[in-house]
């Protein structure tokens, strides 16, 4: 073969025809390529787009700053340091999320009135923490408690600012109630909710 012209002339052909076929299929390929990576920044930025959604995004990371004003006549002027309080959204008997904290503030407004204040955390290992915050939709209501606050309290209103990942915020007002043993309960989630979807 080596020393047949006609052979030679004709595997050259064969060659040649052959790269021009590897250049058609090579161009193809490139093109398909061009497709498949078009469709990828497209659902990639669909899907980035989604997680930015409150409810998406996971949780990891938590606080609620919690104030509740009650009809006390007590002259009430303290900070707790080993006394704390505790925010927890709750469903049937299941607690869903707990924020807490070691120490709390109480102190008389002159109004007949002593505001009790908590910045409670959300433990890094509480069940919560991984999960889509818009979980917290299923949530029946949000629990309220301070460890020196008398229980039986008469409460005339107050707020809890919840703010997640440091970026969501929630607002939900307590609305006045007389405690459950030394309890606040919250039920109306209707904002939160919301604010959620």
């Amino acid at each position: 073969m080596w020393n047949d012209l006609s052979q030679l002339r004709l595997l050259g052909m064969w060659l040649q025809w052959l790269a021009i076929a590897l250049v058609f299929v090579g161009g193809f390929l490139q093109l398909a390529k061009f497709v498949v990576d078009r469709r990828e920044r497209t659902l990639s930025s669909i899907e980035q787009t989604e997680r930015q959604k409150p409810a998406r995004q996971l949780i990891t990371s938590g606080s609620a700053t919690v104030e509740v004003v009650v009809d006390s006549a007590e002259e009430e002027n303290s900070h707790y340091m080993d006394q704390g309080g505790y925010l927890i959204f709750g469903k049937d008997t299941t607690v869903m999320m707990t924020f807490s904290s070691i120490d709390c503030f109480g102190a008389q407004n002159g109004k007949r009135e002593v505001v009790w204040k908590g910045i409670f955390s959300l433990d890094a290992h509480d069940p919560a923490v991984g999960q889509q915050i818009g979980f917290l939709k299923d949530a029946e209501f949000i629990q309220v408690g301070f460890a020196p606050m008398a229980p039986e309290s008469i409460v005339k209103g107050g707020t809890a600012v919840i703010t997640i990942n440091g970026v969501i915020r929630f607002t939900v007002k307590i609305t006045p109630q007389h405690m459950d043993a030394d309890r606040i309960m919250v039920r109306d989630l209707y904002e939160l909710r919301k604010e959620l979807e």
